[in-house]
């Protein structure tokens, strides 16, 4: 994607509200967005963004009724920056492990999946659009993880 494709573009940012996500925002709208949708569980915290292309809305990845709003909202959206996302403690041993699994998977993989999903057919109408994908740079690494024997 280059400069000019985003100038005058509008697009949405999961995870807004802080670190990469916050910093998507500030790139595009350095860069010449036309609007911006940045959504979080919390919006608020966008608050301090005073930029009249901001457009910020509640989304938690993992409420298909936000995700259904959200794609409302945002029908003129082209660029999807799937940014939101989860790191949970490290480690196979212990009773909460498959509840933190299943946490992972359902923001960082299902909830980008149903957003995408449903926006889709906007992004086709919108003349194609792009997505990204942020992922961790922890996917590149190796991980030993121990097992604590009793």
């Amino acid at each position: 994607m280059n400069a000019r494709r985003i100038e005058g573009a509008v697009a949405l940012v999961t995870g807004a509200n802080r670190g990469i996500g916050r910093a998507l925002i500030e790139a595009l709208l350095t860069r010449g967005a036309r609007k911006v949708y940045a959504t979080a569980r919390n919006p608020e915290g966008l608050r301090a963004l005073d930029d009249e292309r901001l457009v910020s809305l509640r989304l938690d990845v993992t409420d298909a009724d936000q995700i259904r709003a959200a794609g409302e909202a945002a029908s003129d959206v082209e660029l999807v920056f799937n940014n939101a996302g989860v790191a949970l403690a490290r480690g196979i041993a212990g009773s909460t492990v498959l509840d933190q699994a299943r946490r992972k998977m359902e923001v960082n993989y299902f909830g980008p999946l149903q957003l995408l999903q449903h926006l889709a057919p906007t992004l086709a109408r919108n003349g194609g659009g792009a997505v990204v994908n942020v992922g961790s740079a922890a996917g590149l690494t190796n991980l030993i993880v121990g097992i604590a024997r009793r």
